[in-house]
């Protein structure tokens, strides 16, 4: 806020340029308050605060002392942070002239500095009433505004800084980063463009357009403003990772990595330039040169919650469960409410089936963002591996609650109900899912099974043609349609439909079990014992080739009754 401090003393110097001069003029009687003033900020300019000081005091203390000698005595107080100082110097000159803009726009900002945002905006206010046409004011007005996070506010401050100069690239450069800070990266873009027109070679202005066109995923244009803003400051790493990690995206292995060649051969290191490179390892499938940089960034400092995160992921990739552990709590530690590790370490104990280990975690994770929809995925499936369907349902219909149109929490709501015998309520899920999405063949096919489980067989043979019309080569939609010929006493053409598969899937379990069904059919239509004998190697094939089945082993021990009892009346 008060950088601009350091110019100041160059516009309050308006009688001479020299500090003799200024002794000289103090010996006249009519000027010696501004003399000391001016002599006093010629010294501030030197870099001699100390006696610039005792030359705004001995000014201050005149009978016809000048605001300006209070002003002046503020401006140092504040370069030190002496805030407080600061504005009972600015209130002072005040009191001698009210209608000072440069006093009340100088109080403003000193007051911004120490947080009384109330009297930081009169101040302002009144500086502009006295003084509408004043650059400085409207600029730092501008960033006060966006200090306290009032952007519109800021940007129309800053409009009108850029109105009174345009030839001023600050206000336009600001006003870009306030909307990149918005991810209003298109307006933000139009301002850095017009800070660079105004000055050329302005390298943070082609920074942020570089960034800006990364944002927007435009990574060709991206790399030329950060090659742009590279020639403009060679020393700017920033420009390095745009770059490298542009590349990245564009898939371009070798020029990624070429950038950071680059910046080692510019003798640039930092903790950013390596961990970009970290990064650009992991989307290249390079995990092993990721581990070993984020290892030797965290032996370099051990505090650093980003180099432990990435690490872990790059363990998780490895399926090194034990480190990516470790690091997941480390990060933990170094952040309690980092979400996302939460989640990772919840998903780690999960697929490990430490299922309280996971529940635990999910939960605090919940309890830090209650609307982390997945976390509530994650406590079913760990209830459902112990066996709890109870609280499996319980927390499906939690993640349904905050997303209503979560297709996932209605599937794994339906099948829940579903493994519950509660067809009403898997079917009302199925059909809501089904309504959100209806060319979603799993929707479309969770459906379709649960309605043939209803027995709506009709409507089952319906949504399994949709599926096929969806998913073509979809076997199980093929075979759930032979299924339900079957049941609509179709079994012979059921038989004809599933030699068509029978090279391919004849020794799968669902094959041998749909013959098994349409040989029972068909004796129940016919009426006759012929097909006993087929009925009863079927049933043996199963028992033996996929184990125990307690429905087959029933078919199995009535059809060897029937064919006992034929033999006897045979």
């Amino acid at each position: 806020m008060f950088r601009f401090f350091q110019k100041i003393s160059k516009q309050v110097n308006k009688l001479n340029t020299f500090v003799n001069d200024y002794k000289s003029v103090a010996k006249e009687v009519s000027l010696p308050s501004y003399a000391y003033v001016n002599w006093g900020a010629q010294l501030a300019e030197s870099g001699n605060e100390k006696d610039a000081l005792e030359k705004f005091e001995q000014s201050a203390q005149m009978v016809n002392s000048t605001p300006e000698a209070f002003v002046n005595l503020g401006i140092i107080f504040a370069r030190k942070g002496e805030f407080e100082q600061a504005i009972k110097y600015f209130k002072k000159a005040l009191k001698i002239d009210d209608t000072y803009a440069k006093a009340w726009a100088l109080l403003a900002s000193a007051y911004s500095e120490v947080d009384e945002v109330r009297e930081a905006k009169k101040a302002f206010k009144i500086s502009l009433k006295f003084d509408k046409r004043n650059f400085h004011t409207y600029l730092n007005q501008g960033i006060f505004f966006a200090k306290i996070g009032e952007t519109q506010e800021a940007l129309s401050s800053l409009k009108n800084a850029y109105l009174l100069n345009p030839n001023e690239a600050q206000s336009v450069f600001l006003s870009g980063i306030l909307y990149s800070q918005a991810a209003d990266y298109g307006n933000a873009i139009k301002m850095f463009k017009l800070a660079i027109n105004i000055s050329p070679f302005h390298s943070e202005a082609l920074y942020h357009l570089a960034y800006c066109y990364f944002q927007q995923k435009n990574y060709e244009t991206a790399i030329g403003y950060a090659k742009k803003s590279r020639s403009a400051n060679p020393t700017k790493i920033e420009n390095y990772t745009i770059m490298a990690e542009s590349y990245m995206a564009l898939e371009n292995k070798d020029e990624c990595f070429k950038i950071y060649d680059e910046a080692k051969k510019a003798g640039l290191d930092s903790y950013k330039l390596s961990y970009s490179k970290g990064i650009c390892y992991q989307a290249f499938d390079m995990w092993e040169e990721a581990i070993h940089i984020f290892k030797t960034l965290n032996q370099l400092d051990d505090s650093n919650v980003a180099s432990h995160y990435a690490l872990s992921l790059s363990y998780l990739k490895l399926d090194k469960k034990e480190e990516a552990n470790k690091e997941l709590l480390k990060v933990l530690e170094l952040d309690p409410k980092h979400t996302v590790c939460m989640f990772n370490l919840a998903q780690l104990y999960l697929k490990e089936k430490k299922c309280d280990d996971a529940i635990f975690w999910y939960k605090k994770l919940l309890a830090a963002d209650a609307k982390f929809v997945s976390a509530y995925f994650g406590i079913a499936c760990a209830y459902q591996l112990k066996g709890d369907m109870q609280n499996a349902i319980k927390y499906w219909e939690r993640a349904y609650e905050y997303d209503n149109k979560n297709i996932g929490a209605l599937l794994n709501l339906a099948n829940a109900y579903l493994s519950q015998n509660d067809l009403q309520m898997a079917l009302r899920k199925a059909r809501s899912a089904y309504l959100v999405d209806k060319k979603n063949p799993d929707v479309v096919m969770t459906y379709a099974i649960i309605l043939l489980r209803g027995d709506n067989i009709y409507d089952a043979m319906e949504k399994f043609t949709e599926v096929l019309e969806l998913k073509p080569d979809f076997v199980p939609a093929r075979f759930a349609l032979i299924e339900c010929k079957i049941k609509t006493n179709k079994p012979k053409e059921a038989m004809a439909e599933l030699e068509k598969y029978r090279d391919e899937y004849g020794q799968k379990r669902e094959f041998v079990m749909l013959n098994l069904l349409a040989y029972l059919k068909i004796d129940e239509m016919e009426q006759n014992n012929y097909l006993s004998g087929q009925i009863l190697d079927i049933c043996d094939k199963i028992l033996s080739t996929y184990g125990e089945d307690s429905w087959v082993q029933s078919v199995k021990e009535e059809f060897e009754k029937k064919q006992n009892n034929a033999e006897c009346e045979g």
